[in-house]
């Protein structure tokens, strides 16, 4: 794919400005950036704290398949994962559906997004924030959650490196999609899926928490969790949050 990026110091959000873009007619490929973002979101309009330092993107795609857009949320979780372990060595996981995982402390968060004026999208915008040259105190949240890569190797990252190879990832899994390759890519994500076989705490939409047994990804990418003798299947669209327990 042809990527071709509008670079910002400042946004409030890299995914509104790319959600714009994408009405506007804008091309699939382009890549919204910012060096921090004052209204950073992830799912459900939760705010992510975007710092100076951070790798702040979001991708406008005109995708040519219509079934499973749901798959590019896993998509650009597993680019996150590939493409941070070229760029710096650093080994992470994907926490179900949309998180990357270092040693249970979170790296990175991917949205996506869609545009429609009829039953199909007419644009989808996939949106990665990655943690890297930034600290656990200006990520506004406790320390034990949350983990960036300078943390994790304890020197600073290139951030052009680590969204060149995030974009390599992308590119290649997007790809495999647009042709069908769902099950590949469930292949791809199943031995990084830190939520498999975990202990989970989830809640659903007009539904009380709840509390089951991880078990694996189903042909959707809907995850399966045992509750008692029931197993849910839990569609990322309906699920609040979900939080590993063990």
């Amino acid at each position: 794919m042809k990527w071709g990026f509008k670079e910002y110091r400042r946004l409030a959000s890299t995914q509104l400005t790319a959600e714009r873009l994408g009405k506007a007619g804008a091309m699939e490929g382009t890549v919204v950036l910012a060096q921090e973002q004052t209204a950073g979101r992830g799912r459900f309009e939760r705010r992510w704290a975007s710092p100076k330092g951070g790798l702040y993107m979001s991708i406008v795609l005109r995708p040519e398949r219509h079934e499973s857009p749901h798959l590019l949320t896993l998509a650009g979780a597993l680019s996150v994962v590939k493409g941070v372990k070229v760029a710096s060595g650093v080994d992470s996981g994907i926490r179900w559906p949309n998180d990357v995982m270092v040693v249970r402390k979170k790296l990175a968060g991917v949205i996506a997004t869609a545009g429609y004026s009829g039953p199909s999208p007419d644009y989808v915008v996939v949106g990665i924030g990655v943690n890297c040259n930034v600290s656990g105190r200006s990520l506004g949240r406790p320390r034990a959650s949350s983990i960036s890569l300078m943390d994790a190797i304890g020197a600073k990252v290139d951030l052009k490196t680590v969204r060149d190879r995030v974009l390599d990832a992308f590119d290649h899994i997007y790809s495999r999609w647009q042709t069908g390759g769902d099950k590949e890519i469930l292949r791809m994500v199943a031995p990084v899926l830190t939520t498999a076989g975990k202990e989970v705490e989830f809640k659903k939409i007009g539904v009380g928490p709840q509390t089951g047994i991880a078990q694996k990804l189903a042909d959707t990418g809907s995850l399966l969790v045992k509750s008692g003798r029931r197993v849910i299947e839990l569609r990322a669209e309906r699920v609040e949050w979900l939080r590993e327990q063990s």
